[in-house]
């Protein structure tokens, strides 16, 4: 039985059927996850709410100069990828370039604790293999029963994990745009 996109946001952003907890511990939201998990490989239109007082305005511009400076392709002087409104900032990205110019810009990344947590997260290489690799062995699983046993998993994850998994496997499908993405991710396994 093919995996799809949303079954495996929800399953890491939400946990097992039995174990169910929202991933609130990030800036992104899920419907987000799922619009990028989707379509992993293209620009998505989305809103980013300025902090507290900060005043949309310069929010867009700080943007607009990190996305000239990230140097992506697709952005050029004359397009209009990123606009303000009252209140709120209008702009097309990509995966990569939320996580690249957005997230680090965000009180949550800035948070002394997260980016302790992140150290840790990204330090311990085997631990984040792992729950990849749990990743992987669910999509792959012969059955439903199987699946259970593999989602049980996931509920050992932190949110942070949760974050770092699911934002590795769609910059995978991303890199790998030409797969659908059960079958990128099932391909890893026989790397």
């Amino acid at each position: 039985m093919p995996i799809t996109p949303r079954a495996l946001v929800d399953l890491i952003l939400l946990g097992p059927a039995g174990d169910r907890r929202q991933l609130q511990d990030s800036p992104v939201l899920g419907d987000v996850w799922l619009a990028f998990a989707a379509k992993p490989d293209k620009r998505m239109d989305l809103l980013i709410t300025p902090y507290r007082e900060c005043p949309a305005g310069p929010v867009a511009k700080e943007i607009a100069n990190a996305l000239r400076k990230l140097g992506t392709p697709g952005h050029t002087a004359n397009e209009a990828l990123v606009a303000y409104l009252q209140g709120l900032v209008a702009a097309r990205l990509s995966f990569q370039e939320l996580l690249r110019v957005v997230v680090p810009r965000t009180c949550w990344w800035k948070d002394q604790k997260v980016q302790e947590k992140l150290t840790l997260v990204t330090e311990d290489e085997e631990r984040l293999l792992k729950n990849f690799e749990q990743v992987v062995l669910w999509t792959a699983a012969p059955n439903d029963d199987r699946r259970i046993e593999f989602a049980q998993e996931f509920a050992k994850f932190s949110s942070l994990d949760r974050y770092t998994v699911l934002a590795g496997v769609i910059l995978f499908w991303s890199e790998e745009h030409e797969c659908r993405p059960a079958v990128a991710v099932s391909a890893t396994r026989h790397r």
